[in-house]
């Protein structure tokens, strides 16, 4: 049964047997869905993957093509930069045709880049603008893969469970970071680079696969005025309700400040702390591994204070990236700055996948993709933002003082908004009850 079909049942049930429902779908639970749990799997297979790519094109960069660090920088900027741009515009696209098959659509896209890549790489003529190239074209199709995939799994699943399988959407991501960068060490020091991107391009068979093997109600398109006209209905809706801009903003400041260090880790793995190969993957899986733990973490809460624990995490976030450049500095053991990694993914993962729940939720259906269009622009698109200027400020410094910069402005500006989070609900505390009337 398709998640449009299970809402019909659902509104009909009453506020305890909703619970019921709710509850058992806490956590793994939401697999029960046949729809959702062909995408769990199909996804765990195509990013475990893509993760191995992300890894192999890294160290490729740094050590065969001898990439300054303000080289490296540019990476994430080629690959996310096109959201900025094709991002919100995307959405449109999203709510007026079938998502199902705009994402085979970007499946097949995303394949085509690895399979060049791997031959690039296989045949010597790899080069650092074939990698921005490459990472351009798949930004461009990651602006239209994002929001169709988040509001995707609206259709999967009914809307008591949303919440959780956004949740457990953001762990399967998480358990291919784990074992993507893990196997992608192994085949690194084995074979070398191209087997990476050589297997992630087979892995979206997975996907694509699942997507035609699911049972889907007819998609019911957007239809209402023109493009620019169905973008400034989706600004202006989210400009109008602070439940979905203010969880944007937190986004905004973590994705651009916060997760910095993710760039970086090639270059604090062999020139802070010397490590190999192994090491190296060790230290990148603990990534995934704390946001595997921080996303599981909000697929078995409980209803509760979802916006106060989403800022908290995310200044612990910012803390967490600033020791990271400490630990970098000293330098410390690798092991203790893997340690702060995980810490930091456990944090990043909460703050996200929470901002994602409450975004989505709040959303409503035929406006999802133009609002999770904006979601994505601001959750991707920020990245090179960041990265410029970590780029700019290792370029003048060094890296470990871009992650401490990073850490320090995610913490101050959190630290902001939790305090005016407070300041808001003792207001709405004092507040008089409306007097009845009548």
């Amino acid at each position: 049964m398709s998640g449009q079909s299970d809402n019909l049942v659902a509104d009909d049930l009453s506020a305890e047997d909703l619970a019921r429902l709710e509850e058992s779908s806490r956590g793994f639970g939401v697999l029960k869905f046949r729809n959702y749990r062909l995408f769990f799997v199909g996804q765990f297979v195509s990013t475990t993957g893509g993760w191995m790519q992300s890894l192999a094109q890294s160290w490729l960069v740094v050590e065969t093509l001898d990439a300054s660090p303000f080289q490296l920088g540019l990476v994430p900027i080629f690959q996310f930069g096109p959201s900025l741009i094709f991002g919100i515009p995307a959405g449109t696209l999203v709510d007026r045709f079938s998502r199902r098959y705009l994402l085979v659509a970007t499946q097949i896209l995303y394949m085509l880049l690895a399979l060049v890549l791997a031959f690039l790489t296989w045949t010597g003529q790899i080069q650092l603008w074939h990698v921005y190239a490459t990472g351009f074209i798949f930004g461009i199709t990651s602006a239209v893969d994002m929001p169709a995939r988040h509001a995707f799994v609206s259709e999967l699943v009914p809307r008591y469970a949303l919440k959780n399988a956004i949740a457990i959407n953001a762990a399967t991501f998480n358990m291919g970071r784990i074992l993507g960068p893990a196997v992608a060490g192994v085949i690194l020091a084995w074979v070398g680079p191209a087997w990476c991107f050589l297997l992630n391009g087979v892995s979206y068979i997975g996907p694509i696969a699942a997507m035609f093997m699911m049972q889907l109600l007819p998609f019911v398109k957007s239809t209402a005025g023109s493009g620019w006209a169905q973008i400034k209905e989706g600004l202006a809706y989210i400009r109008a309700h602070d439940d979905i801009r203010r969880p944007m903003l937190l986004v905004l400041v973590v994705g651009s400040f916060g997760m910095v260090y993710t760039v970086w880790i090639p270059l604090i793995a062999t020139e802070s702390f010397h490590t190999s190969e192994g090491m190296f993957g060790v230290m990148f899986s603990s990534m995934g591994l704390g946001s595997l733990l921080g996303a599981l973490s909000v697929a078995y809460m409980r209803t509760g204070k979802g916006r106060t624990r989403m800022i908290i995490t995310g200044i612990l976030q910012g803390a967490a990236t600033l020791s990271i450049g400490l630990i970098a500095v000293v330098p410390l053991s690798p092991w203790i700055a893997t340690i702060a990694i995980t810490w930091s993914g456990i944090c990043a993962a909460n703050t996200m996948s929470l901002a994602n729940a409450i975004v989505q939720t709040s959303a409503p259906d035929e406006l999802r993709g133009r609002v999770m269009a904006v979601y994505s622009t601001v959750f991707t698109g920020t990245l090179p933002i960041g990265g410029l200027l970590a780029g700019t400020i290792s370029n003048r410094w060094n890296v470990e003082t871009s992650m401490i910069f990073g850490g320090g402005v995610v913490v101050i500006a959190a630290t902001t908004m939790f305090v005016r989070h407070l300041m808001s609900q003792r207001q709405e505390d004092n507040d008089p009850a409306p007097i009845p009337v009548g």
